[in-house]
């Protein structure tokens, strides 16, 4: 059975990071939503908050394509963004009509660690496509994450504590991971 990984979480938990070293890991491709965004950021602009936001749309279409795609050929995926219920619903569609495995890593930490990172993030180098909206104070932010954790998962889930990187390198985590990829259901 074909596997897909997803992983999503809280603002600036290390998804795009984690995906990169899952990927390299057990060399399975990875698509992560901030670089098709940047992509597509670059090439077709945005000039407004709602714009943006349709890039955001347009973003999760094509990784619902790559994810068809994948499925045509047999090929395990790991896909990583900040998923929204109707996100995993419509990849649910996808999986359920290709026999895909679904394995969801959830990242979340604590909301003033969190915070930090997200305020140190916007001072180095961020792409414009992410700095449409800023959260400069910690009650936006932690309102912002309330308002994007969801309640059910549609997947079996991990859920990880993001408070600390550590998580990138615990072998435990990494043991689920690689037993998932190894179980073949028939």
């Amino acid at each position: 059975m074909n596997k897909l990984l997803l992983i999503t979480g809280d603002l600036a938990s290390g998804k795009s990071t984690y995906a990169l070293k899952l990927s390299q890991y057990f060399h399975i491709p990875y698509f992560d939503k901030d670089t098709i965004k940047e992509i597509l950021g670059d090439t077709i602009g945005f000039t407004s908050r709602e714009e943006n936001l349709s890039l955001s749309y347009a973003t999760m279409r094509i990784m619902e394509h790559i994810l068809s795609r994948c499925a045509l050929e047999s090929k395990d995926i790991i896909l990583e963004a900040n998923f929204r219920k109707n996100d995993l619903d419509n990849i649910k569609e996808i999986v359920t009509m290709h026999s895909y495995d679904v394995l969801l890593i959830i990242l979340k930490g604590d909301e003033q660690i969190l915070f930090e990172r997200y305020q140190k993030r916007l001072k180095e180098y961020r792409h414009p496509v992410h700095q449409i909206v800023e959260f400069n104070t910690f009650d936006g932010f932690k309102a912002y994450l309330d308002s994007q954790r969801l309640e059910e998962y549609p997947f079996k889930s991990i859920f990880i504590d993001a408070s600390s990187f550590a998580y990138q390198e615990d072998e435990k985590y990494r043991a689920l991971i690689e037993e998932f990829f190894k179980k073949d259901y028939k």
